[in-house]
């Protein structure tokens, strides 16, 4: 399994290693490579004493209607979506020239 790994040098302390996918799960070490090795012994360490399920909640519906793969594609025939995302380029160019962030 891969993870995406938040690594924080802070100059006093070292390095912060921070699992993403898993919040409040984070190390600090003096190196990179110690860091990502504790990150790597904290994930064991939880899986020894317990799994990952997952779990349906039935009657609840998800925030984000469909899959990713669901929607892949399907704006392929609409003429306009190429102004669209010139559009949306646009703005945010002028955000971006009016400072806002």
């Amino acid at each position: 399994m891969s993870y995406n790994v938040l690594l924080q040098k802070h100059p006093a302390e070292g390095y912060r290693a921070t699992l993403m996918a898993w919040p409040g799960l984070e190390v600090d070490a003096s190196t990179q490579r110690d860091a990502l090795d504790k990150l790597r012994a904290a994930v064991a360490d939880m899986l020894e004493d317990g799994e990952v399920i997952q779990l349906d909640f039935p009657g609840i519906q998800s925030i984000i209607p469909a899959t990713y793969q669901e929607t892949f594609g399907m704006f392929r025939d609409d003429p306009t979506f190429g102004e669209f995302l010139t559009e949306v380029e646009k703005f945010r160019q002028r955000d971006i020239g009016n400072g806002q962030p």
